[in-house]
Parts: C-alpha cells; sequence; structure tokens
C-alpha cells in the first residue's frame, strides 16, 4: 500500500507500509474479546435475529472474526485467527463450508484471508463470500457522491434552474 513521503511508517525504498512501525504502547495490548462470538460485535443484533428466525444459531453457524481495525490484514495475527475460526466453524458444523459475509471494511480483510489461503484450502472451507456496502478501492458509487453530487436518497443529479 503506497504511502507519501516522509511517513515513518512508510518504507522510503517502496513505498510500501512498514508493519514494524505500527505498535502498541508499551504496557498496553488490544484484544477483540470474545472473538468468534456474536457478543463481540452487538450492533449485528438484527441481522443475528433475522438468521436466527431461519434456523441459524449464535456461536454455532453464526460468528464473529473480529479485528483492530487501526491495523491492516497483514498485521496483528488476524490471518491465523480468521483461518482458525473458519476451519473451527467448519468442523462444527459437520465439515460443511463457510459463508462469509463482510460489511464496512470487514470485505478487506475477508479479501486478505482469500487471496492469502490456498485455492485447496478456499475450496475446502469456504462457500462463498457476500460484502454488505464494503469499502472496497474503486467502488464506484463513492466517486458519483463525492464528484457529481448524486444524491443517494433519490440516486438523482442536481440540476440547474430553469428559471432565471
Amino acid at each position: 500500500m503506497p504511502g507519501r513521503a516522509g511517513d515513518p511508517a512508510v518504507r522510503p525504498e517502496s513505498g510500501q507500509a512498514d508493519a514494524a512501525a505500527v505498535f502498541e504502547q508499551p504496557g498496553v495490548t488490544v484484544d477483540v474479546i470474545d472473538y468468534g462470538k456474536t457478543d463481540s460485535a452487538p450492533f449485528y443484533e438484527q441481522l443475528y435475529k433475522t438468521l436466527e428466525s431461519v434456523g441459524y444459531q449464535r456461536d454455532k453457524d453464526i460468528r464473529v472474526a473480529g479485528y483492530d481495525a487501526r491495523l491492516t490484514p497483514d498485521q496483528g495475527g488476524f490471518l491465523a485467527r480468521a483461518k482458525w475460526l473458519v476451519e473451527q466453524t467448519y468442523h462444527q458444523n459437520g465439515n460443511r463450508p463457510v459463508q462469509l459475509i463482510g460489511h464496512s471494511n470487514g470485505p478487506l480483510y475477508i479479501q486478505y484471508l482469500l487471496t492469502h489461503t490456498s485455492k485447496a484450502w478456499r475450496d475446502t472451507y469456504i462457500h462463498g463470500f457476500t460484502p454488505l456496502a464494503g469499502n472496497f478501492p474503486g467502488q464506484g458509487l463513492l466517486y458519483s457522491m463525492l464528484f457529481t453530487g448524486l444524491n443517494v436518497s433519490d440516486f438523482g443529479y442536481p440540476r440547474r434552474s430553469t428559471t432565471p
């Protein structure tokens, strides 16, 4: 991920982010409380209830792979934890492949998981991936809103007044 010249978190020779430049304050650690459990992400309560209404069960086949949003997916052990959670969920549900759902920045983390695992692993453990309002690079709607004035309430564009 290219950075700005002079940024201490960017390697000058490559322009790439330097994972060693991001660290916790001495004596401070950050962990996702209740990793893998729905209690770790109460914001999605309505989604959990909807899934439960059609037979899914919290913390069995509804799991949450939380992450520290200050870090990129290659930092903080995200990949190993996410693989472990997917594999555990697969085994606890009769060796059924897992459907991944991500919201906001979650799809970026899922994309990292899917591009940093083997095809054999994905074929075994992953059924599919559903992004919900994902922040993907190159996503078109954002540009329309920023540069043309697209109104997301009616998806109309600003109009000039026809009266003098």
